[in-house]
């Protein structure tokens, strides 16, 4: 899936481990990771939708295109499940969030952080180009949170300076609480 992402780079043969495949899909929001890890045999992955019963999540029922849309609280109630271990377990759970403050995507929430030494845990996204989104937890001593951004707009630098700014709000609000 050459849509985002390098592994499709590698072309048909390549093997990796499912580990490998979901460090990528995480660390680099690799699309064709993402294919790699839902192809997998269904022993890895859950066999109904239970999971979703943790989290936050609307949809509509009534989709007819069979995608999930995901707003900003469902998609931060993804963050909150893996910070309290609601589906996996804890060391599963910090495991991802360790992989997802692995990131190299700085532009975005990373960006309005000016302490470089808080832990970002964040996933990107860009759904038809135009939605561009970050969600995660920052990790700041003793006031951890949970902060999503959803952005419609097709260009990235414009896009990035508002995630920059809004991260950035947010962040001196909570240091300045403390």
């Amino acid at each position: 899936d050459s849509e985002y992402g390098e592994l499709y780079k590698k072309g048909a043969g390549y093997t990796l481990t499912l580990n490998q495949a979901v460090e990528i899909m995480l660390r680099e929001s690799d699309n064709t990771a993402l294919r790699a890890v839902l192809e997998t045999n269904d022993q890895y992955l859950p066999s109904d939708v239970r999971a979703l019963n943790s989290l936050d999540i609307e949809y509509d029922i009534n989709n007819t295109d069979q995608t999930l849309q995901i707003g900003t609280r469902s998609y931060s109630s993804f963050f909150k499940c893996l910070y309290f271990a609601c589906y996996n377990s804890k060391e599963d759970s910090q495991k991802i969030l360790s992989i997802l403050g692995e990131t190299d995507f700085n532009d975005r929430l990373v960006s309005g952080i000016t302490d470089k030494s808080v832990l970002v845990s964040h996933k990107i996204g860009v759904f038809n180009t135009v939605v561009q989104s970050d969600c995660g937890i920052v990790y700041v001593p003793n006031s951890n949170y949970a902060l999503c951004i959803m952005i419609q707009a097709d260009d990235n630098s414009t896009t990035n300076s508002h995630f920059k700014e809004l991260s950035k709000i947010v962040y001196e609000f909570i240091v300045g609480a403390n």
